[in-house]
């Protein structure tokens, strides 16, 4: 163990883009194996090498701007699906529209009919159909 410290000392290590190409080379390595192609185990050792080649290496400055590029993305991903996954939760209750100067989005309550609204970002107001 002290032997693995002093290797690892002033290297990279493990961090999330490390963690999801060992995820997705598990997962083509058990592609390759229920279905017998090689590209499948080819994808595989490519992103285990890479991800090796990731936690020994000594330039932790580009690494960690490489994780944070993937981290963004992933976090933008995430937040667009729980903000749609709580829009569809909420169709019956709210109906949600965008200003027609602005693009902010809001919601409002349905079933009130035509409605007034003024965007809280531009303060612009319209009137919509709930």
């Amino acid at each position: 163990m002290k032997k693995l410290k002093e290797i690892m000392q002033g290297r990279n290590g493990v961090d999330e883009l490390n963690i999801f190409l060992i995820t997705n080379a598990l997962i083509f390595k058990i592609l390759a194996y229920t279905t017998h192609v090689r590209l499948f185990d080819m994808f595989s050792v490519t992103f285990l090498i890479y991800s090796l080649i990731r936690a020994f290496s000594k330039n932790i400055y580009v690494r960690r701007i490489e994780n944070d590029k993937i981290v963004s993305v992933v976090n933008k991903i995430k937040r667009n699906y729980k903000r749609n996954l709580t829009q569809f939760k909420n169709r019956k209750e709210y109906k949600y529209i965008k200003c027609d100067n602005c693009h902010q989005k809001m919601r409002v309550p349905r079933g009130k009919g035509k409605i007034k609204v003024t965007c809280p970002k531009c303060k612009y107001q319209m009137e919509v159909r709930s």
